[in-house]
């Protein structure tokens, strides 16, 4: 607790700029040890000689422990303590502490079991209500759930939350974005291998982790070097999606690329990209109406696709492919009968949804990138369901059917088939832009086909997909970009990665 205040209060003065001691700092303390936080807090405050004023938001009977201790100190530091366990305690407050210099927050912690109510709600509100204070939450903002990232219902709105030892799972999640403001993460000393000893439950993704990732490009080599991905995507109207797959994966560094489909669509479209090579199965065509092929047809149309899978590494399948009974039944025969690599994304996890047991059939690797609908489709709950337990879901369904699952969103989640699961940090709501995803699809299908495992594949390209957003963001804001910027950032984005290699 001491290490956890004093750190806290040295975090929150290098944010007061110029550090104005003249100013007010308030502090809104609660029952347990997130209260003494605070009282620890005001304590080193006071000893820098600022103006410190200390909120008891709980009656005194009820503080125990570390907490009462540090309570005992402050009370012989400082009488500016003050009840604040009613409306009639605040409203002589309330314009001061309004000009404050700064709100510390430490009212409650991440003990939180149920929604807030009754006055600690409502000071939680009359805290929000006031602009002018700079906010810093003690560990967790109060009212937060520190598992969901969901408020219960409402929280404090910080500018910056100081976290102990490790980020809780909820400060990550995209629920609690506007709540958390900048995250810091604080060593109070825990002993290093009770840490290291601990499961994490999710990991959020760090750049200098993920460099160790990248796959570094030999002077001796040559195309067949770097993969070749087999992109099965596309259909009339929507052959878009499969040439942003391939462009993409081209952009990440595959050697080749091969877009196959029926002859009519690849015919349409195969001049618009001159560097990506085309391959027909001529029956596809049969599977676009809701009539079931015989089995002798079926077996032909089966047999045609995974001819196409010979001397590739990796495998793309569903962006813009379109729905029916009858491509359900060979999208079926086709992961079974294979052992390549692949990522199904779109269309092909709509004709997964009604038959996912397939996927234990499987002897190679998959990898499937849901948005939230999507995924409730797979697991038979709504997309409210999913989102509001996104990792915990995804991991368990990862691990379930031994897949690698890229639940995509805010904070897209990267589960993989023994349990680990990260967070991402890149990328905005830019990204929430038609084609977006076909540009994931096709930049996961190149690391996947230049030889990485399926969750590596995954993560890198998660991040980088988001890092080219970021970038983009300086030049072109959020609402104008498109999916086609992203493929055009992407070999300035990786250009930056080679040459820090």
């Amino acid at each position: 607790m001491e290490n956890a205040g004093r750190m806290a209060a040295e975090c929150l003065l290098s944010h007061l700029q110029p550090p104005e001691k003249s100013g007010l700092i308030s502090i809104f303390a609660g029952p347990g040890n997130n209260g003494g936080d605070g009282y620890v807090i005001a304590r080193h405050l006071l000893n820098r000689g600022y103006s410190v004023w200390t909120f008891l938001c709980t009656e005194k009977h009820k503080i125990r422990g570390d907490a009462l201790l540090n309570l005992t100190i402050l009370e012989k530091m400082t009488d500016q303590i003050q009840d604040c366990q009613k409306q009639a305690d605040w409203e002589p407050w309330r314009e001061r502490v309004a000009q404050s210099s700064a709100i510390v927050d430490a009212i409650l912690g991440t003990g939180l079991t149920r929604d807030v109510d009754g006055w600690l709600l409502t000071m939680i509100q009359n805290i929000n209500e006031m602009q002018h204070p700079f906010k810093m939450a003690v560990d967790i903002p109060s009212g937060l759930d520190s598992d969901t990232g969901h408020s219960r219902p409402t929280c404090v709105k910080s500018d910056l939350t100081t976290t102990f030892a490790a980020a809780k799972v909820g400060l990550a999640m995209p629920a609690a974005v506007p709540w958390v403001g900048q995250l810091k993460v604080i060593d109070i000393g825990m002993p290093r291998e009770i840490i290291e000893s601990t499961p994490e439950e999710a990991m959020l993704q760090q750049e200098s982790e993920l460099r160790e990732l990248w796959p570094v490009r030999t002077f001796n080599s040559h195309k067949g070097t770097f993969g070749h991905l087999l992109v099965l995507a596309g259909s009339p109207g929507k052959s878009g999606a499969a040439l942003l797959s391939c462009m993409a994966a081209l952009r990440s560094g595959v050697g080749l690329c091969t877009w196959t489909n029926s002859t009519h669509v690849l015919q349409a479209m195969q001049s618009r990209i001159l560097e990506v090579m085309t391959a027909s199965i001529p029956a596809l065509d049969a599977l676009a109406s809701e009539e079931d092929p015989s089995s002798e047809d079926m077996e032909r149309i089966v047999v045609q696709t995974l001819a196409h899978t010979e001397g590739k590494t990796a495998w793309v399948i569903g962006p813009g492919l379109g729905q029916s009974r009858a491509r359900q039944r060979w999208l079926n025969e086709v992961l079974v009968g294979s052992e390549l690599p692949v990522i199904l994304d779109a269309d092909g996890l709509n004709l997964l949804s009604d038959q996912v047991e397939i996927l234990r059939e499987r002897k190679g690797s998959t990898i499937l990138t849901p948005h939230p609908g999507e995924m409730g489709r797979l697991t038979g709950k709504t997309s409210r369901e999913v989102q509001s337990n996104r990792w915990a879901i995804a991991t368990e369904w990862a691990q379930n059917y031994q897949v690698t699952v890229v639940l995509k969103g805010a904070r897209t989640i990267i589960a993989s088939p023994d349990g680990s699961c990260w967070l991402n940090p890149t990328g905005h709501n830019g990204l929430a832009t038609a084609g977006s995803g076909d540009v994931l699809s096709g930049i996961i299908g190149a690391f996947l086909a230049r030889g990485m495992k399926a969750p590596c594949a995954a993560r890198l390209a998660v991040y980088l997909h988001g890092k080219a957003a970021d970038e983009l963001q300086h030049s072109l804001g959020q609402s104008g970009l498109i999916a086609s910027d992203l493929i055009k950032q992407l070999p300035h984005t990786l250009a930056a990665w080679e040459n820090a290699s």
